[in-house]
């Protein structure tokens, strides 16, 4: 995650002045409402967390509790404003990082932008992480199933916009925000590529096999930029 602690991504929100007190190492971005981190562990090769700051801008009645995980902010009326100034700064990361990927790669490969259904920090942070989930420290089936955007552990924003809504006056969410927490369960599934559904035996055959995914998408997105 973006740094050591249960409260580091806390610590982050609450700063006046991030652009100052946070290093070019930490810091990507800041918007008037949010702020996005490297993640200090990134389970891909482009990983960031969008946070909202403390206190959150605007007269919400929003208290740190409320904004402890996505469950949490589900049940406090503010979450439209909340998920909205979230997305926009998404947005700019996701744009960051297909711009990053062409310079550094030549191609553009894919970006999930979502919550974890139980996050293991406090304080809300949403991923924008590219999906080819190469990397070191990508090291367990919790880590590898925790991003696999077909399982249900990680939940797309666009799911969580159209849940709120939907909502209205936010009964439903209640128990979208009670369902979270049983999709614990889904870290134990078995090892498979989400991409071509092959079953692994172990992480270390999991890792070569997406490297060996993302090389072959690699190679196809060139060969076919050289031939055009």
């Amino acid at each position: 995650m973006a740094g050591p602690g249960l409260f580091a991504l806390r610590d982050f929100a609450r700063l006046a002045t991030p652009s100052v007190s946070l290093p070019p190492s930490t810091l990507l971005l800041e918007t008037p409402k949010c702020i996005a981190v490297f993640d200090a562990y990134p389970k891909a090769r482009y990983h960031f967390l969008v946070l909202p700051k403390l206190p959150f801008p605007g007269d919400t009645g929003l208290l740190e509790g409320n904004l402890d995980s996505l469950a949490a902010l589900l049940r406090h009326p503010a979450r439209g404003a909340v998920v909205d100034a979230m997305a926009a700064a998404a947005d700019e990361v996701v744009e960051m990082v297909r711009d990053e990927m062409h310079k550094t790669e030549g191609f553009e490969w894919g970006v999930n932008v979502g919550f974890h259904s139980v996050p293991s920090m406090r304080h809300l942070h949403l991923h924008v992480i590219s999906d080819d989930l190469t990397s070191p420290s990508l090291k367990n089936k919790k880590h590898y199933n925790s991003f696999r955007p077909d399982l249900g552990f990680f939940v797309p924003l666009g799911d969580v916009q159209q849940w709120i809504t939907d909502a209205g006056d936010g009964g439903d969410l209640d128990a979208r925000a009670t369902a979270l927490h049983a999709n614990e369960t889904l870290l134990t599934t078995p090892l498979s590529c989400f991409k071509c559904d092959e079953g692994m035996s172990n992480m270390p055959a999991l890792k070569r096999h997406l490297d060996e995914e993302w090389q072959n998408a690699k190679a196809k997105a060139t060969s076919t930029s050289l031939t055009r």
